[in-house]
């Protein structure tokens, strides 16, 4: 909980000095590029996070990786993170700024969870029939998940619908252990 609530003030600060300087867009750009290596490369992860690693040695690594492919607002932001020894938290930061981002542009994210890749035509009638949830503008994802058989399943901020093969399996899988017939009668 700790972290979340000091993710959400630095993605703030960042938010609203992007804001003032007309750069909310590059920084989101910025910030996504960032969360995607963080994502990818574990070893970077272990070593921003080791206490034992220099400031100097930090910010090092974060010029050489991120220079000329981020804004110079992003790298100083880096700089303060990795001053306040806040660095093990910029994939957090990278996801508060976003939900910042999607709010400032009235937009909502409808997850799409499924077992095969969908189509746009059925993604824009997902998109359609969520319109009444919510005022917000639509932007469908679609997630990839086998393990759900088939059906699918829709997330949208607390909403969630599950039409799964998976759920109706679980489901009756809970009805039958419900011993409707007691021995004895």
């Amino acid at each position: 909980m700790k972290d979340i609530l000091l993710s959400k003030r630095y993605a703030k600060a960042i938010f609203d000095n992007a804001l003032e300087q007309s750069a909310v867009d590059q920084v989101k750009a910025d910030l996504d590029i960032i969360a995607s290596v963080f994502a990818e490369n574990a070893e970077l992860r272990q070593v921003i996070a080791n206490p034992f690693v220099s400031n100097e040695r930090k910010l090092s690594l974060f010029n050489s990786l991120f220079a000329g492919y981020v804004s110079e607002m992003t790298m100083n932001f880096l700089k303060v993170v990795v001053d306040k020894k806040r660095e093990d938290q910029i994939q957090y930061i990278a996801e508060q700024y976003n939900e910042l981002y999607l709010d400032h542009n009235n937009t909502v994210i409808v997850k799409v969870t499924s077992a095969v890749p969908l189509d746009e035509p059925t993604l824009q009638r997902i998109a359609e029939k969520m319109k009444d949830k919510t005022t917000k503008r639509i932007q469908v994802e679609n997630i990839i998940n086998k393990k759900i058989i088939g059906g699918f399943i829709i997330n949208m901020d607390d909403y969630q619908y599950d039409a799964s093969v998976l759920n109706v399996v679980h489901r009756l899988r809970q009805s039958f252990d419900e011993n409707l017939f007691v021995k004895g009668y």
